[in-house]
């Protein structure tokens, strides 16, 4: 089995999407989470659990240092 590393994409059948930073074929880093509605919201996820969703100022830093495209 091969472990998702650096950025990808992951679909859920519900609609839901993670984009964003894998490590060993979890989420791990900077990504972009969108619900079936494409409501978007910008988080930090450590190991595959969210562990905060990021403020504007924080997404915007986040986005200069080049960790969102």
């Amino acid at each position: 089995m091969i472990n998702k590393e650096g950025m990808g994409i992951f679909y859920w059948p519900d609609g839901r999407i993670y984009e964003g930073q894998w490590k060993d074929g979890k989420q791990h880093g900077y990504g972009r989470y969108s619900n079936h509605l494409s409501e978007e919201k910008y988080g930090y996820w450590s190991n595959g659990k969210r562990e905060y969703w990021l403020t504007n100022e924080q997404y915007e830093q986040a986005r200069r240092e080049g960790h969102f495209g």
